[in-house]
């Protein structure tokens, strides 16, 4: 069963997470979470299960799994149409993504608020581009029709029937006034919702960075949900030592990854 299991986890960042369609997530024993994560030299391990559970959890993932432009109000139908006009917004090869996305990229960074401590230079970048399958990647952008030039774009990681978009960046400077990403999600749900037929697109999962309130924003204007279920952790004996030390001072840490990684384990202990 471990070993089964251990196809669908990857390693990101030292933490094990699953890497299978997300409602197909096991609830794991302690003894095969350790396993796991001692077969693939981790540090720690998220495991979220129950996927879509009638009732309301402290952890979740947000959806869409119906589309119609009826659901949306009068303004964000204009706003999908401003951008239609601006944009070209399409499906777009690999190379269009090692040539023009990474500026893009690391303009949406400069405009963060909030860094998570992870921003990646263009080697890393690139290189995380190169580790996509063409079988199971697929790239999207907004490119300016007066320019040629991408402005926005999405990674979507298409798999078992759902599709998740994985990575969304867009250029700040088009965001006050041509409103890509109206146009970039609107074109994503109806082409894998409405015309491939899948079970339901994914965006994130709860976010402890508070860097965007995209969430609330998709649930509002484009008919997202969430769709909850539960939280387990496990660590490596010596982080877990590290972290009981560590969580009663969690408000006061400067340092943010350590900062999120406590956030997680406040939610991992019921505490939000």
């Amino acid at each position: 069963m471990v070993s089964e299991i251990n196809m669908k986890y990857g390693n990101y960042r030292h933490a094990l997470i699953w890497e299978g369609a997300i409602h197909e997530e096991p609830e794991l024993s302690e003894v095969e979470a350790m396993t796991l994560i001692d077969n693939n030299s981790s540090w720690m391990l998220r495991n979220l299960y129950n996927f879509d559970c009638p009732e309301e959890t402290n952890f979740w993932y947000i959806i869409k799994d119906s589309y119609s432009e009826a659901d949306y109000s009068k303004k964000v139908r204009k706003y999908i149409e401003k951008a239609n006009t601006k944009f070209e917004i399409r499906r777009i090869s690999r190379n269009r993504m090692i040539k023009q996305g990474f500026d893009v990229y690391e303009k949406a960074h400069r405009h963060y608020k909030v860094n998570d401590g992870f921003q990646m230079n263009k080697t890393g970048f690139l290189e995380e581009l190169s580790s996509m399958s063409d079988s199971e990647y697929e790239f999207w952008g907004c490119i300016d029709r007066d320019t040629g030039i991408l402005q926005a774009y999405s990674i979507c990681h298409v798999h078992d029937g759902m599709c998740w978009f994985k990575y969304s960046r867009v250029n700040p400077e088009f965001l006050p006034k041509f409103y890509p990403m109206y146009g970039l999600y609107d074109a994503r749900n109806k082409y894998y919702i409405a015309e491939q037929k899948l079970k339901y697109v994914l965006t994130s999962a709860r976010s402890v960075t508070a860097h965007s309130e995209i969430q609330s924003f998709l649930i509002e204007k484009f008919g997202f949900r969430k769709a909850y279920c539960n939280l387990k952790i496990y660590y490596k004996p010596w982080l877990r030592l590290l972290i009981n030390m560590a969580f009663p001072f969690r408000k006061y840490m400067p340092i943010s990854p350590i900062k999120n990684l406590l956030a997680f384990e406040a939610l991992n202990r019921g505490l939000n």
